[in-house]
């Protein structure tokens, strides 16, 4: 019995009724309070348990006198301090003299982490089913958000709660709504006021954090917070605690809720815990709104389609029951609206289609055919001649639910026209084939020839079999030229008389303008290429430019010939017109040196006369000489220029001038 007690899973206590000493304590209870059984023998239970205090004993006691066992929770703390919650089973016993209390004591801190999770499960439920519900029932969208923030604030007893929405016109900015909850509007007349005047910016603020985080925020005390503008717009502000969180649709935050409280708040993870599922699931029931919004949109607009539609609908469920038809459907098939009320299933409407309308022959066997195309939901096109002439194109979808969609459009006209248009294709290939310029046609998609007319053959030494079938690339000798027209091509939409040379199979090569449009062949993108060859011109071009080449080289010579007799006979000007300054400027020297000479003469003899006349000690002998001398030399200047003015050579010598005489 002693060993069962001391190795019970429960924490066992005895201790005495008048002063509630411990002389008992099993292993496990030591153990779980941090001390040793010898050590705890002695002690008092308020040393252990801070909710018994002495003087609260002797009330606890006489509870237990009365002979009922008392079940309650309290508390029990550990040799370092710690607190845990327990529930105690205590019982008085009485052994002879000795009166007694055992108590067992249970660790309940599971129990109570549990059924706090449970309340908060509870509330979070609470919240997650009356958000739900208000976001289910309301009309609009601020009438959602207006009751959550009232339910928020109801739950978390917190007296204010407020909206801020995304801007219209800017995603990054966050305005004020005049959704509130306030316990008390008189309260708060300052920070209400204050709200309404204030955007945040991302970042900014107790909405803009959340605006930039997407996740829920918490802040103590507002009024000491320095992200906090509002408290620097007014005097002072009633509230101090805060936490907000967002609601997100489609990803992005579409709007923040915040909540205030008058006191400072610690941050309560179990609050932020709440409030990420809240604005979750509101975002979700805004995007299913949204999307219920666009499919009634979406609804509204097939309606409108289906109606003015020129196609006949038919929508047919997995059990061939006609589910929905258009205007059109009837139309087409030239049926009477009234078919509605007397037929409701595929077999129906196509029997009387085929037997009263169509009176087809073997009705019965195409109206087999079609019920069972219709029953396989396979997706499907297929056109058929249904009478005096008229075509009818059906398509079949299937749907996801087993049911099949069909549509009827009345191809006519488009067969007619498919017809004329082939007539005039066969035409137009007769026409080019007799053309005497070379044509081919070339797939747009891979370059293959498609067509070859007789001309071609002519040029290239080829049959039309061995064309089709090879590349235009096949053909061409410079294939960088090839490329660079065909990207013009696709680039203007036409090329119109470049100059290509071509090569044949048996290495002959010749040249021609190549000019290709776009073109439609057999109902595939195409191009018409047509050739010109322009061998011979380019050999008589090539001739002239050679021609033109050797004028060029005559007419360059000639030139240069001319040039240095124009150089020649401007030196025989320069030098005749020099002469002739030359004869002009001699002439008027010697007329000028004829005068000075004649004038010189007097000079000269009369000086000479004088001087012998004078005698020699006279002073005046000298002088007279010396001017006679002046009056030699310049007569000596004057016969030089007299040489200089007959252009001829001329020597001094002495004469005779008596025999000259």
């Amino acid at each position: 019995m002693q060993y069962a007690v001391d190795h019970a899973v429960d924490m066992a206590f005895w201790l005495t009724l008048e002063d509630a000493r411990l002389f008992y304590v099993n292993s496990t209870g030591a153990k779980r309070m941090g001390y040793t059984q010898e050590e705890m023998v002695g002690m008092q239970i308020s040393q252990i348990d801070p909710e018994f205090p002495a003087e609260r004993w002797p009330e606890f006691a006489d509870r237990l006198r009365s002979g009922e066992p008392l079940v309650f929770e309290s508390t029990h703390k550990t040799r370092d301090g710690q607190r845990y919650p327990v529930e105690i089973t205590a019982q008085y016993v009485e052994f002879g003299d000795e009166k007694q209390v055992i108590a067992f004591a249970r660790d309940i801190t599971d129990r109570k982490r549990d059924q706090e999770e449970l309340a908060n499960m509870s509330m979070e439920a609470s919240l997650l089913y009356r958000s739900t519900r208000i976001a289910e029932e309301a009309s609009t969208f601020n009438d959602t958000l207006q009751g959550v923030v009232k339910i928020f604030c109801e739950i978390i007893g917190w007296p204010v709660g407020h909206v801020y929405l995304i801007s219209d016109d800017d995603e990054t900015l966050l305005e004020p709504t005049d959704i509130w909850h306030l316990d008390d509007p008189e309260s708060y007349t300052k920070f209400h006021e204050v709200t309404q005047r204030t955007t945040f910016k991302i970042g900014e603020g107790l909405p803009g954090r959340i605006l930039e985080s997407t996740k829920p925020a918490w802040i103590v005390n507002v009024q000491t917070d320095p992200n906090f503008p509002r408290n620097q717009k007014a005097t002072s502000i009633e509230v101090k605690g805060a936490f907000g969180f967002p609601i997100k649709v489609q990803g992005k935050v579409f709007a923040v809720c915040e909540f205030f409280a008058l006191e400072e708040m610690e941050s309560n993870p179990h609050f932020l815990s709440l409030a990420g599922p809240v604005g979750d699931q509101i975002g979700r029931i805004f995007e299913r709104k949204l999307a219920q919004q666009e499919v009634a949109s979406q609804n509204a607009i097939i309606k409108t389609i289906m109606e003015n539609m020129n196609q006949g609908i038919l929508m047919v469920d997995r059990d061939m029951n006609i589910v929905t038809s258009n205007p059109g459907f009837d139309e087409i098939l030239g049926i009477d609206a009234d078919w509605r009320d007397r037929f409701s299933t595929y077999r129906e409407i196509v029997t009387y289609f085929y037997e009263e309308i169509v009176g087809a022959e073997n009705a019965a066997e195409i109206i087999e055919r079609a019920v069972d195309i219709v029953r396989s939901g396979n997706t499907m096109v297929h056109e058929q001649e249904i009478q005096d002439g008229r075509f009818m194109e059906m398509r079949q979808t299937k749907l996801d639910d087993g049911g099949v969609v069909r549509t009827y459009t009345d191809t006519t006209d488009r067969k007619q026209a498919e017809e004329i248009l082939r007539e005039s294709e066969e035409r137009l290939l007769a026409m080019l084939d007799g053309s005497p310029v070379g044509v081919r046609i070339v797939r747009d998609s891979d370059s293959i020839i498609i067509f070859a007319n007789a001309r071609m053959e002519e040029l290239f030494h080829l049959s039309k079999e061995d064309f089709l079938g090879t590349k235009t690339g096949d053909y061409h000798v410079d294939l960088n030229n090839q490329e660079a027209i065909v990207a013009r091509f696709r680039k203007e939409g036409f090329v119109r008389d470049a100059e290509v040379q071509m090569k044949r199979p048996d290495g002959g090569t010749f040249w021609a303008l190549l000019s290709i449009a776009p073109f439609e062949y057999e109902g595939e993108p195409a191009r018409l290429v047509w050739f010109y060859e322009i061998t011979k011109l380019k050999e008589t071009e090539e001739k002239l430019l050679e021609a033109r080449s050797e004028l060029e080289s005559r007419v360059e010579e000639r030139t240069q010939e001319l040039r240095r007799e124009i150089v020649e006979r401007q030196n025989a000007e320069e030098k005749l017109r020099n002469a002739e300054k030359m004869q002009a400027l001699g002439t008027l020297a010697g007329g000028i040196a004829h005068n000075f000479n004649n004038a010189l003469v007097p000079i000269i003899a009369l000086s000479g006369i004088v001087q012998r006349k004078i005698p020699k000690e006279n002073p005046n002998h000298e002088m007279l000489g010396k001017i006679a001398e002046g009056a030699e030399r310049a007569q000596d200047l004057v016969a030089q220029i007299m040489s200089f003015s007959r252009q001829d050579e001329s020597k001094l010598e002495n004469v005779d001038a008596t025999a000259l005489v």
